[in-house]
């Protein structure tokens, strides 16, 4: 399944402000593939707090871009962590991750069509 990021339904809600969809889109870039590989550092030590609290913090930025499946990924990880099968878990965050930094470079590509 190919996940494209959506700023239609962003710029409905700022208003079409370029300026901080720039902003988001940069944020979404640079910060999400940096916080899904923590996430996956935090499941392979099988740190619960830090795990469940990196899965929560990168549910927002995918939902601002559409990204709901992904989101609900997420989720899953914070809710079910502490009944989930880390390899389940680690299989999770690989496709998470691969979402993730496909998505970065569409954010970086849409950062362009802005300028």
């Amino acid at each position: 399944m190919m996940y494209k990021l959506d700023i239609k339904n962003l710029k409905k809600y700022i208003n079409s402000n370029d300026i901080l969809i720039k902003k988001l889109l940069t944020s979404f870039a640079t910060n999400v593939p940096l916080q899904v590989q923590q996430l996956k550092q935090a499941a392979l030590d099988k740190n619960a707090h830090e795990t469940v609290e990196a899965a929560h913090k990168l549910k927002t930025p995918f939902l601002y871009f559409g990204l709901d499946d992904v989101a609900s990924k997420l989720e899953n990880i914070e809710q079910h962590y502490a009944t989930m099968d880390n390899k389940v878990v680690l299989d999770e965050i690989d496709i998470i991750f691969a979402i993730g930094n496909d998505c970065a470079e569409q954010a970086k590509s849409e950062i362009e069509k802005l300028h």
